[in-house]
């Protein structure tokens, strides 16, 4: 039998997806609204929104109240599709099963979005997943594109339910945007799993091999110290490597845990990247340096270091200053005045 902790991407088998009850709640209770509300996911990277996302998609009949009347589409913003915005509004029509080309206008897109609901007897809520991803384009995703937006959305046309790793006003600050497109959302905090939680998701029905103990003495890997709550996919890393070498010991299976961890979240890559940042800022460094001493010592920088030299010795106390400014008289030869004794009346 495979792992069932082979899960990397994001999770879009029910039987696989676990915890996050009250993030749940609370985007239904807002999409649940008479007026639908916009949503904002926040959570670092790797911590499950997408999942949650295609959770929220796949089950949002379970949750509403009347789901017949909602329409639900997920969009990934970080498609190589979506650079501009006509392009955005294209996929976003197809993504609620428009049979469209890949160019869009906002007005087309309005027209669409008119015809297929002409009486507003139902709310459209399109899932947009990296929304950070515009903002890499930001010369052509601006204010005038999110005016657009939080206009439609105020006008219950669409509700938009948006993913990032920061909150919207940190990316509107960052970004110098104006638009109040950015406030006008429900945020909901996308933390690592609590206890319960933790345990539930490594201790399954479907997985006998994994004990109490196993969760015991490997959960705290992925615990994070400051917030007291557990990683979702470092918790799955350990569980899948217990899995598949269950003779292994504790010691060993960390050891592997470890390095998985720091290619799967990329840090090996930042450390490497760090490293080459580091040696660009001393390269740099050393040649600010060098034409400094050069500029002071006209292309002598024996001179220059000779007298850090001197300093470093006065200051450790291997020479004082007597003896210091003795040997400079007898290097610029400046002779020793030999005090004369006053002779007695």
């Amino acid at each position: 039998m495979n792992s069932p902790f082979s899960d990397r991407r994001m999770i879009t088998d029910a039987d696989r997806f676990f915890g996050r009850k009250a993030e749940t709640h609370k985007v239904f209770n807002a999409l649940a609204a008479n007026s639908p509300q916009c949503v904002s996911i926040i959570g670092e990277r790797r911590i499950g929104r997408s999942s949650l996302l295609q959770h929220l998609l796949r089950n949002y009949h379970q949750h509403l109240p009347q789901p017949d009347r909602y329409r639900f589409a997920y969009l990934d913003l970080s498609r190589d599709t979506i650079r501009r915005p006509r392009q955005f509004y294209a996929e976003a029509a197809q993504a609620f099963g428009a049979d469209n080309g890949n160019s869009m206008s906002p007005q087309q897109f309005d027209e669409w979005l008119s015809g297929q609901n002409p009486q507003r007897d139902w709310h459209y809520v399109i899932l947009l997943d990296e929304f950070n991803a515009l903002q890499r384009r930001r010369e052509r995703f601006d204010d005038d594109f999110y005016d657009g937006l939080r206009s439609r959305a105020n006008a219950g046309e669409i509700t938009f339910v948006v993913a990032s790793h920061v909150p919207l006003h940190e990316i509107a600050i960052a970004n110098d945007f104006t638009s109040s497109f950015f406030g006008i959302f429900t945020p909901v905090d996308l933390k690592g799993f609590g206890y319960d939680e933790a345990k539930a998701s490594m201790l399954r029905p479907d997985t006998r091999p994994l004990r109490l103990v196993d969760f015991d003495n490997t959960s705290d890997w992925a615990k994070d110290d400051d917030t007291n709550r557990y990683h979702p996919l470092k918790l799955n890393m350990a569980a899948d490597l217990i899995w598949q070498e269950p003779n292994a010991t504790y010691e060993q299976i960390k050891i592997k845990y470890d390095s998985d961890v720091a290619y799967v979240f990329g840090e090996v890559v930042h450390k490497a990247k760090r490293r080459k940042r580091a040696l660009v800022k001393a390269n740099g460094f050393w040649r600010w340096l060098r034409d400094r001493v050069n500029g002071l010592t006209g292309e002598k920088p024996y001179l220059l270091f000779g007298l850090l030299f001197v300093l470093v010795l006065l200051a450790i106390g291997i020479i004082n200053m007597d003896q210091f400014w003795g040997f400079v008289r007898e290097t610029v030869g400046v002779p020793t005045v030999t005090p004369v004794p006053t002779l007695a009346p």
